[in-house]
């Protein structure tokens, strides 16, 4: 049984002779009462005692780990892939003039260019970070069973 206040077991408020022990633990012995519809709606969820969750809940977990991956690839890529040309470039640059200082000139020069594309592809991350928040809210109602 539960260990929290939001949900109990009836048989703990009911009064009854001894000798009735047995059927009454046959009638209401995995009977639980919850403090509001919300968490009973918890508790058909995922089953007090279940060891493992059903397939279609595995898959909708599944699922929103998967969204969340994809939402993260979507929101980072732009700006990691700018930032990847930027290296190569100053590798090449210093290649082609190895007596530069490249911390000097590539730090600044990545963290300028990081900020610019970070601001360029902001608009872009705020349509991907509602999408996904839309999504996942989606998941954890499918999950929650609603």
């Amino acid at each position: 049984f539960p260990t929290s206040d939001d949900a109990f077991p009836l048989i703990k408020k009911l009064t009854y002779k001894p000798h009735f022990e047995k059927a009454f633990q046959q009638v209401f012995g995995k009977t639980l009462v919850c403090r509001n519809f919300s968490v009973a709606q918890s508790y058909s969820a995922i089953p007090v005692g279940q060891v493992l969750p059903t397939a279609d809940l595995v898959d909708v977990i599944t699922g929103f780990g998967l969204a969340m991956f994809q939402g993260g690839l979507a929101i980072a890529a732009p700006v990691c892939f700018s930032l990847l040309l930027v290296q190569i470039v100053m590798g090449v640059i210093g290649r082609s003039a190895p007596t530069m200082n490249l911390f000097a000139v590539g730090i600044p020069a990545t963290l300028l260019f990081g900020a610019i594309m970070l601001a360029m592809a902001l608009p872009v991350m705020a349509e991907a970070i509602t999408q996904i928040m839309a999504d996942a809210t989606a998941k954890m109602q499918q999950m929650a069973g609603y």
